[in-house]
């Protein structure tokens, strides 16, 4: 479930390890032997054997700045009114964006830098939740109840082939958050539970023969990627100590990964919003440390790193932090990332390296507004789309379902 809450001013002060890093540095902690929290100095020192050297400190975040290459291509009329929950691209370069519409139905639409059509999808319970295209090119859209409430309705699958759908009932108490293509499998993510029960972490491949399977994963996992059947990543958190958590897929099951032990101070807990597995040596994951307040209530950005042989985490403060940190991460086709973060009012690009190299605001803090809440690339192309929300001073401040593009 998505986090809710504002930024307190107060908790920009909020001390992470024992000497806080500055408004726009970052401090590294890399995985050691021992389980004691380990502070890494923003100074160089010598490794100890098979573990990296701390990185310094990097220099202040780049500022934000309303240039940059996002840009509203399509804001869709006032009579559509619709929310969107995801996009994805297929091999021709159009996107297709899911979501809600006016009668909470499931929506679904294809875009081009040209136009725009609806695509009816009917015969399912519930909004859209998730798209993925696969390896045949093939939509996948996952339609169904909400991740808090998974028992509210049944849940499809319904595939599009260019011409036609086929609807695969997948049943109920299902609230599905996240889809991947993985190889030639579909795999998705979703909260499981029965009316009074909590609800645990899902996580379904289709079979070769059509049958979908949970996997479970050992982990209360918040996202997944990966680029063969063989090799999966999940991500989210511990909730039992508060700390961000990672798990890994082998083909026929899941082994939980140990990460660098953050130290928390009493009161902030942290987690993984997403992940991006770029190959077996390359893997990135984005979240937050939040102040525990019944809300999660962002205190620093964080960010993972895969490197083959164990995980690498920085923190990440800055004096702008609002909202729900670090959601969301795809490739940028030139071995870099896009990240959407601060309740996506702000793009963050980082380069091969774990650099922020620009921070793109869609909004000018007056009546021209932006967000998204879902990006999508196709990996080997330099196009990115997004889905969200515009408003405009013309408009009166009205939001209005917009699709955005990145330029090549």
């Amino acid at each position: 479930m998505s986090p809710r809450g504002k930024l307190l001013v107060a908790l920009l002060s909020a001390v992470l390890v024992a000497s806080c890093a500055g408004p726009g540095e970052r401090r590294r902690t890399v995985h050691a032997s021992s389980d004691t929290p380990r502070p890494q100095s923003p100074a160089r020192r010598t490794p100890t054997p098979g573990q990296p050297a701390a990185r310094p400190a990097s220099p202040l975040l780049p500022a934000p700045t309303m240039a940059g290459p996002w840009r509203p291509v399509r804001v869709l009329p006032e009579a559509e009114l619709l929310t969107f929950t995801g996009v994805a691209m297929r091999a021709d370069g159009s996107a297709w964006a899911v979501g809600a519409g006016a009668d909470n139905e499931a929506w679904v639409g294809r875009f081009t830098v040209r136009g725009w059509k609806r695509v009816p999808l009917t015969g399912v319970e519930g909004p859209g939740r998730a798209v993925v295209v696969d390896q045949q090119d093939h939509l996948w859209v996952f339609t169904g109840a909400p991740d808090y409430a998974p028992d509210m309705s049944r849940s499809s699958a319904a595939r599009w082939d260019g011409r036609s759908w086929r609807v695969t009932d997948l049943g109920g108490g299902l609230g599905i958050t996240r889809a991947r293509a993985i190889g030639p499998e579909v795999w998705f993510l979703a909260r499981k539970g029965d009316a009074g029960q909590t609800s645990a972490t899902v996580v379904e491949r289709r079979r070769p023969d059509g049958r979908w399977t949970d996997t479970h994963v050992p982990i209360r996992a918040e996202s997944i990627d990966g680029r063969t059947p063989s090799d999966v990543w999940a991500v989210g958190r511990d909730t039992a100590t508060r700390q961000p958590a990672a798990a890994r897929w082998n083909g026929r099951a899941w082994t939980s990964v140990a990460l660098p032990r953050l130290p928390l101070v009493e009161g902030l807990s942290a987690l993984f919003w997403d992940v991006l597995a770029r190959g077996t040596r390359d893997v990135w994951a984005v979240g937050g440390v939040f102040n525990d307040t019944g809300d999660e209530e962002l205190a620093q950005w964080l960010i993972g790193h895969w490197n083959g042989r164990e995980w690498s985490m920085d923190v990440i403060r800055d004096e702008e932090l609002d909202g729900t940190g670090l959601t969301e991460i795809v490739d940028d086709g030139r071995h870099g990332a896009w990240i959407e973060a601060q309740w996506g009012v702000r793009l963050l690009h980082m380069d091969r390296h774990g650099r922020i190299t620009l921070r793109q605001r869609l909004e000018d803090g007056k009546c021209e507004g932006g967000d998204v809440t879902a990006l999508a690339s196709r990996p080997g192309t330099p196009a990115l789309w997004a889905v969200g929300t515009r408003s405009s001073c013309k408009g009166g401040g009205v939001r209005r379902a917009t699709v955005y593009r990145a330029a090549a």
